[in-house]
């Protein structure tokens, strides 16, 4: 048995609570209390900072596609296109006008 690490590039809240939060009532509500269906269905992707770490130390976010440098100067490229349909699926979730960050976040597993 080994222990991968690999990293991915999400758009999270700043406030990861409330995110839980709305995820697990729509757990609860739709999916049996199931809260990994409910991450898929909702279009979540998580990031588990270590080894067997409890869901509340998950970082849950949008999973952002890597982009070249010009992408990023772009602001009409399909990159930017892809942090703005994040931040609207992260405020349909957890309310209009939440704070986000766009971070790398490592996942073991």
């Amino acid at each position: 048995m080994g222990i991968d690490i690999d990293s991915t590039l999400m758009l999270v809240p700043t406030d990861q609570k409330e995110l839980h939060r709305a995820i697990q009532e729509s757990a609860d509500e739709h999916y049996n209390g199931d809260f990994y269906d409910a991450l898929d269905n909702l279009g979540l992707e998580y990031a588990i900072p270590w080894y067997d770490a409890d869901v509340k130390h998950w970082d849950i976010g949008v999973a952002i596609p890597s982009a070249t440098f010009e992408d990023i100067q772009d602001t009409n490229s399909n990159w930017h296109s892809a942090v703005a349909n994040a931040q609207i699926l992260l405020e349909e979730i957890v309310g209009v006008g939440v704070d986000t960050k766009l971070d790398s976040f490592k996942h073991v597993w």
